[in-house]
């Protein structure tokens, strides 16, 4: 269980950074998410993560947050709600649900609880919420494409990370941003330029997310600016 739990906060950690990892390989900035057993805890058999003492203050910061956000995540992924689950979903890459499921079927074939407490949470989940979560994990399929698309930037929120972008007259798109294309449109600002109501060529990523007895939907991120349109 603990290797899958690793698993689980270096791929969120390498995806935040660095966006979507690939399908297969290694996973990239995993020795800055390395967390080791420190102690073990009293009254049941559990174990106390920590970081590693010698990486470096800003990969701490990052990693607490990160761990925080797997913690929400787990429990999400096994909310008697089935909206919780679906709104986790959007954020997940086919390399983050694999995880997950591992993590689950680990548990539930030990017919396994799990308590995970950090500073900010503390979630218990019971036999029937993991075997819940293993369910909708084994069942649900994500698949990922990048497209090249040119459209008009109608809306972009830097601090949110959320866009919205007009193709042609009848379809508009919005969703996530990546930290790249951020990046760019703060670099567009910064010199006096206005990237909205401009027709841009864009990267995006479409995610479309097929759950246990749901329609499958489409989910949206924007990768990055490549250009103007016609320049």
């Amino acid at each position: 269980m603990l290797e899958y739990f690793q698993d689980l906060v270096s791929r969120a950690f390498a995806s935040n950074e660095l966006g979507s990892l690939g399908e297969r390989g290694p996973i990239p900035k995993r020795q800055a998410t390395d967390l080791m057993v420190t102690q073990l805890t009293r009254g049941s058999f559990g174990f106390v993560l920590d970081e590693l003492s010698d990486q470096a203050e800003l990969e701490d910061t990052a990693l607490k947050a990160m761990v925080e956000e797997i913690v929400t995540i787990v429990e999400k992924v096994a909310s008697s709600n089935e909206i919780d689950f679906e709104e986790v979903a959007e954020q997940l890459d086919p390399r983050m649900l694999i995880s997950l499921k591992n993590f689950f079927v680990t548990l539930d074939a030990a017919e396994a609880t799990v308590r995970l407490v950090d500073d900010v949470a503390d979630i218990s989940l019971d036999q029937p919420a993991v075997h819940r979560a293993r369910l909708r994990t084994e069942a649900t399929s994500i698949d990922e494409a990048d497209q090249l698309i040119e459209g008009v930037l109608v809306g972009f929120l830097p601090e949110h990370r959320k866009f919205e972008i007009q193709v042609g007259q009848t379809l508009t798109l919005y969703g996530s941003v990546s930290k790249e294309a951020a990046e760019q449109y703060a670099q567009l600002v910064a010199r006096g330029e206005n990237p909205e109501r401009q027709t841009w060529r864009v990267r995006i990523r479409q995610r479309t997310i097929t759950p246990l007895n749901r329609p499958p939907r489409d989910v949206n991120r924007l990768l990055e600016f490549v250009g103007r349109a016609n320049t």
